[in-house]
């Protein structure tokens, strides 16, 4: 562990830690926001601060080790769980236990773990990571780099013999968060999925977080309580994104909130400083069907917005209302049907093989996504991030952790009544029944206006045929 005695600035490390113990490359879809924005807050403390991405650069947890002994950190925190790149614990543990076979006597854990979740604890008590830090870890990164002797909001650390745990929930202070810190990173390296940007270079912002809604099967609860959604100020966002335009020429982003416009005010609002702004940028955003309103999708519009995502989920009713997403299809039809009138493009996101999924239940999914006509549509299997007893009691949790290219990772789940096979098959099918048909060629074809179009729709081909070609080779093998 550092000394408390050096005037040094305290060497700080945050490590996105490998994708599995052997090191398979991962090429993430989304930025991983959640890191630069710790890192950022280290550095505004006057510690060092450097960034290693093991998963992106295709590290073995040995591979890793042996990266980061070179640096020689003070200190470590690794992060398994950023913006929707969930991971094991496991490959940031065998890291730890590499690094201290070597010699190394720094201190590490895991910052941004689930709110009350025992893996990470025991972690801590059995001496496998000397922290963990719950929930949003800005004020326990700060706390780190000052070197404070007593454990912040949300800690749990091993210090002077014995455990020690602050259960406060920590509280972040917004208005003084810097920029993260992306000249850390090779942020051009990751690669968004096609549909979800207009133009080149982009990179997330937040302009809120957590979400005031309960659905089970989102691992946003899993990190901020739903009672503890905040908004930014329309100020602070917006000197944001003008140090982006300055700093990294940035000409497109995305909204990374859970839910954009849970405050109607403030979202109206920043659209008509936007406006205002003239600024050459243009955005997208995530949202729900039953928030957006004529005057709110013409104001986004507006105000640079692209493209609106929203989570469908499911074409089936009985499905959906089990998940607590409490979303009526009318509101769906509805928000699609604004967005076509506005000229805004539209993603909707599915999930396949929920709790009380089946065949017929899936077909209703493909039906309704072909019937709201989203510019894209998106196809995910369900996938189990904490315990959860009803999910148990309508099927099978996995046990081993599961990393795909679509950047939805977790331990794999099967309702009752279906395969993992058949769920595959699923997803084939309604990638090609949406996609490949005459009117929807047609359609996307229209999309097309530039260059950069036609290269941004390669892009979401490639992305779209590493993401069902192993599926499809499995299924072929099966045969």
């Amino acid at each position: 562990m550092a000394s408390s005695m050096t005037e040094d600035p305290l060497r700080m490390l945050f490590v996105l830690p490998p994708s599995s113990e052997h090191g398979e490359p991962v090429l993430p879809s989304h930025h991983p926001i959640m890191t630069a924005s710790l890192a950022a807050v280290a550095r505004k403390e006057g510690a060092q601060v450097n960034v290693i991405d093991a998963a992106l650069l295709g590290l073995s947890p040995k591979e890793l080790s042996k990266k980061i002994k070179m640096w020689r950190p003070d200190w470590i925190g690794f992060l398994p769980y950023e913006y929707r790149r969930e991971f094991s614990e496991q490959s940031s543990s065998l890291t730890v236990a590499e690094l201290r076979s070597l010699g190394w006597n720094g201190e590490a854990g895991l910052l941004n773990s689930a709110l009350n979740a025992l893996p990470p604890r025991r972690a801590v008590e059995k001496k496998a990571f000397d922290f963990a830090c719950f929930g949003d870890s800005e004020p326990a990164v700060a706390a780190f780099a000052r070197r404070c002797e007593e454990p912040s909001a949300g800690v749990i650390w091993q210090r002077r013999g014995y455990l020690e745990e602050n259960p406060e929930q920590p509280e972040v202070e917004w208005e003084d968060l810097p920029t993260p810190a992306w000249d850390l990173f090779k942020w051009r390296s990751y690669q968004p999925t096609a549909h979800r940007y207009r133009r080149l270079p982009t990179l997330p912002v937040f302009a809120s977080r957590s979400c005031p809604y309960g659905c089970d099967f989102c691992p946003q609860s899993l990190f901020n309580p739903s009672h503890k959604h905040q908004t930014r100020s329309v100020e602070a966002i917006l000197r944001e994104l003008k140090e982006l335009i300055d700093w990294y020429g940035i000409r497109d982003v995305e909204f990374y909130d859970p839910t954009f416009g849970v405050r109607r005010s403030q979202a109206l609002e920043l659209c008509q400083r936007l406006i205002e702004k003239n600024w050459d940028l243009t955005w997208s955003a995530y949202t729900r069907c039953d928030l957006v309103d004529e005057e709110l999708i013409q104001n986004m519009k507006a105000a640079g917005c692209h493209t609106l995502l929203f989570g469908v989920e499911s074409g089936d009713e009985e499905v959906l209302e089990r998940t607590g997403k409490e979303l009526r299809h009318a509101d769906i039809e509805k928000a699609f049907n604004l967005c076509k009138k506005h000229g805004l493009r539209t993603i909707a996101s599915f999930i396949l093989g929920l709790p009380k999924e089946s065949e017929e239940s899936l077909q209703k999914t493909l039906d309704l996504a072909k019937k709201i006509d989203p510019t894209y549509a998106q196809f995910h299997l369900a996938r189990a991030f904490f315990e959860h007893e009803e999910w148990k009691e309508h099927g099978t949790v996995a046990e081993h952790w599961e990393v795909t290219s679509a950047s939805v990772n977790g331990q794999a789940y099967c309702p009752t009544g279906l395969t993992e096979r058949q769920l595959q098959r699923w997803l084939i099918r309604s990638y090609v029944g949406f996609y490949i048909r005459p009117q929807k060629l047609i359609s996307l074809m229209k999309t097309l206006h530039s260059t950069e179009d036609i290269l941004r729709v390669f892009r979401g081909v490639r992305q779209v045929s590493n993401h069902l070609s192993p599926l499809i080779l499995n299924s072929k093998s099966r045969v």
